[in-house]
């Protein structure tokens, strides 16, 4: 299913403001559809110490404006952020986001392999840490570069293994303007993946019980990286192809 869509990106009010650039996105897989979208304004440090904010929703809400788009009922969301292109308006007003995107623009250059272990810095703030992770690409597009795996969040100690509930496509993608530190923007997906042979949650959960935990969710991993690309739903050769086929014109009007 084709279908076409577009949204501006508008830079955070600045006295650097300049034309914000059209975001297109191309093919959409049939298993998603578009529920609705936003721009959310730039928030800025020091707009978050004025409404004193305290320092967590600071780190996911501090940040140039953006551009949020749902996929569907409970399927997951992509964001397109908009980066100044003056170095510092992105250091003053946007301290923790400029860390995270410069962190993920060497990971990204790096041309990995695979996640590292270590915590990642990350432009997109979870209050959560990634346990697994499959599937992982790094994928060279004509706007960009972008990371792309299936992962599993947790906040707690003996999380499941993949499961029907909780395993997300995870999207990282950088323009090549910000990647050359020229403005740009940056991209950040979490949408919901399944798979036929995934078992809830509980039921995945009572499977390794009384197993070492660390080997099963290793060969858990395992299993999901020997599944085909067209198994899951959506597609993760469709996914590509949504993101290959997003394109940015500058805004001359």
């Amino acid at each position: 299913m084709l279908a076409l869509s577009c949204f501006c990106l508008c830079h955070c009010a600045s006295k650097n403001s300049e034309s914000a650039p059209k975001v297109s996105l191309g093919f959409i897989p049939p298993d998603l559809s578009i529920k609705s979208r936003s721009i959310i304004p730039a928030l800025s440090e020091q707009q978050a110490k004025e409404k004193k904010m305290n320092q967590l929703s600071a780190l996911y809400l501090v940040k140039p404006e953006t551009e949020r788009v749902d996929f569907g009922t409970n399927t997951g969301t992509v964001r397109v952020t908009h980066v100044p292109s003056n170095p510092q308006v992105l250091q003053c007003d946007y301290p923790s986001f400029a860390r995270g995107l410069a962190g993920m623009k060497d990971f990204i250059n790096s041309k990995p392999a695979v996640y590292p272990e270590r915590l990642q810095p990350d432009f997109h703030y979870a209050d959560a840490a990634i346990y697994i992770r499959a599937k992982f690409r790094c994928l060279e597009l004509p706007w960009g570069k972008v990371v792309m795996m299936l992962v599993q969040y947790t906040q707690g100690t003996h999380p499941p293994p993949p499961n029907s509930e909780d395993l997300r496509i995870w999207i990282r993608g950088i323009s090549n303007d910000a990647l050359r530190g020229q403005g740009g923007f940056c991209i950040a997906g979490d949408l919901t993946v399944k798979h036929l042979m995934l078992k809830t949650s509980e039921a995945a959960s009572a499977e390794i019980e009384g197993k070492d935990e660390m080997q099963a969710l290793s060969e858990a991993e395992k299993q999901l990286d020997s599944y085909s690309d067209d198994s899951f739903t959506p597609s993760l050769r469709d996914i590509e192809q949504m993101l290959r086929e997003l394109q940015v014109e500058q805004d001359r009007s």
